[in-house]
């Protein structure tokens, strides 16, 4: 069984070999998925190294991404009429991507569309500001999703022909507690666009790969009837291994790695292959349902120790004395 052949039974719970596993950001000659991201269009040239296509700076700070400034439309909406929305039409956008797919024969190859949907709303008109906007300036918010979501699928149609077969979007709509809205909102404002998008990426016959961190319980079932067909949540403890797969289990594939902020930081080895243990047996119990997602978080405290531990337990589950 190939990679591809794997991933996608996991997602379509119809059987791998093994489960899937995903080195995101090192050791990815292991990793059963590949991924390649959007370049900006060659005609763009920012006034700062750092600058967004969408008008705000991003530089990235201690390992991480570091935090959004400086936005284009955070200095209010009398800006929206000199503001150039991106053209995700551009070809210079993925003019690697022939060559990225003929190197990756037998992987599952995404698209990564990085920051999308409502996090780039958020960035481009400042999390406070567009937040505020959803209620009292509906059309205003509703003005930039259309734009966001136009670009988006217009990438989305051209690296369809390229031969990708899947799709990442990360988009965070939930704090360590609950979501950044009203779940109403969310089905009201952001469903509609979901709706679309993907149903865009299944009629060329690709897969949808959705990322949000947060407590983001409360929209799973929306998230899941409007198409995602791989949901990430890298924080399974806000939610219970146990609870996400009795509730979930057998209608989603989940993309979950050893919690990000609990055992991949704090863990023990005897504890993390526990970890990994109830993940492949409440999440992947449906001849599938669940890929093994690995990212060093050296940034936010994962020891090198840890990292080898939970790619050991993904990789050599045999080990641990339990079948895959």
């Amino acid at each position: 069984m190939t990679s591809k052949e794997r991933v996608i039974r996991a997602i379509e719970r119809t059987g791998p070999d093994r489960f899937p596993v995903y080195f995101c950001n090192r050791d990815t000659h292991l990793s059963d998925i590949v991924s390649t991201g959007i370049r900006p269009a060659a005609s763009f040239h920012g006034d700062n190294p750092y600058r967004s296509e969408w008008g705000y700076i991003l530089k990235p700070y201690a390992g991480t991404m570091g935090q959004p400034e400086d936005g284009v439309l955070e200095k209010g909406w009398d800006y929206w009429d000199t503001f150039t929305v991106p053209d995700g039409r551009d070809p210079s956008r993925l003019a690697h991507l022939p060559e990225f797919v003929a190197q990756n024969p037998d992987r599952f190859k995404t698209l990564c569309m990085g920051i999308s949907g409502f996090t780039n709303a958020c960035f481009t008109r400042g999390t406070a500001n567009f937040l505020e906007d959803m209620y009292l300036e509906p059309e205003l918010a509703e003005q930039l999703l259309d734009a966001i979501f136009t670009y988006e699928n217009q990438v989305i149609r051209m690296a369809c022909e390229l031969g990708v077969d899947g799709f990442e979007f990360y988009d965070d709509f939930g704090t360590q507690k609950a979501l950044f809205m009203a779940p109403q909102m969310f089905r009201d404002m952001f469903i509609p666009q979901f709706r679309r998008q993907f149903e865009l990426i299944h009629s060329y016959g690709k897969y949808v790969y959705f990322h949000s961190c947060g407590n983001v319980w409360d929209i799973i079932p929306d998230l899941i009837a409007c198409g995602a067909d791989v949901l990430n949540l890298n924080q399974p403890d806000l939610f219970g291994i146990e609870r996400l797969g009795s509730t979930f289990g057998g209608k989603v594939c989940f993309a979950c790695p050893v919690d990000h902020q609990t055992v991949a930081i704090h863990g023990t080895q005897e504890e993390i292959q526990d970890y990994v243990c109830r993940l492949n047996q409440y999440l992947g119990a449906f001849q599938g349902g669940w890929i093994a997602l690995l990212e060093d978080y050296a940034c936010c405290g994962m020891s090198e120790e840890n990292f080898q531990a939970i790619k050991q337990a993904f990789l050599h589950p045999e080990t641990m004395g339990w079948a895959v």
